[in-house]
């Protein structure tokens, strides 16, 4: 943040406001209080970076989509789930017509989106973006990490809905590209295989789920130690 703070008061000195490395200095900035928990004035400077570059690059630029997004993700974390949808939309829309909606960026779009009326607890129109964002996927990049993720989205959506012979399916579809990707015994894997125990478990397979949890743990012990929060959670 120090660094930032520094090259912006060089790029205000030298381009002025209305440039486009101050805009992403100020993008940057905004960002980086994000993740320090400073909501407000990050903000501020994602809002500032987004008025920029809409005037200098047009409101249908990669910059500008980039400041959506990040103003969609912030938002959402502060439970402003309408403003966050909002955001993510305008940043889709751009998406879609600079990489067409075919791109697996433009399926991040839908995830985002999804992933909002999912903590909003509206699972249909959650799965309906989630599905969307998967289909791409499955043609863009069938065995890329991001399907598996697509994939897990679409199976969680199902399983808030009681449909959880499909959301096992999705699980077990992740759960095969992530072994291709990593291997089997990869703490990536542990969230994927919890989901499934989540799914046999409503099935009332009771053993086969108890044997997907324990694999889970191992894997998540085995990466992260005895005393992680995680690893106490999976106890549960």
């Amino acid at each position: 943040l120090v660094n930032y703070e520094k090259a912006l008061a060089i790029h205000e000195i030298v381009h002025g406001e209305n440039h486009a490395d101050t805009a992403g200095t100020y993008h940057n900035m905004g960002v980086t209080l994000k993740h320090v928990g400073d909501f407000k004035s990050a903000s501020e400077y994602c809002q500032k970076a987004l008025r920029i570059r809409r005037e200098l690059m047009g409101d249908d630029s990669e910059e500008a989509a980039a400041s959506h997004y990040a103003l969609g993700q912030l938002w959402s974390e502060m439970g402003q789930y309408e403003g966050a949808l909002e955001q993510y939309k305008a940043a889709l829309t751009i998406q879609e017509k600079v990489y067409g909606k075919d791109s697996p960026i433009t399926a991040a779009g839908y995830n985002n989106i999804g992933a909002v009326y999912y903590q909003q607890r509206n699972f249909d129109v959650a799965l309906e973006h989630y599905r969307k964002g998967l289909e791409v996927l499955k043609t863009a990049a069938p065995n890329h990490p991001d399907a598996a993720s697509a994939y897990n989205n679409v199976g969680q959506a199902l399983y808030q809905k009681g449909e959880f012979d499909e959301s096992l399916e999705c699980h077990l579809a992740a759960r095969s590209i992530l072994e291709n990707a990593f291997g089997s015994h990869h703490p990536n894997l542990a969230t994927t295989i919890g989901s499934i125990g989540n799914a046999l478990k409503s099935q009332n397979k009771l053993t086969e789920a108890l044997e997907e949890y324990k694999m889970a743990h191992q894997l998540l012990e085995s990466a992260l130690g005895t005393n992680h929060p995680d690893v106490a959670s999976s106890y549960n």
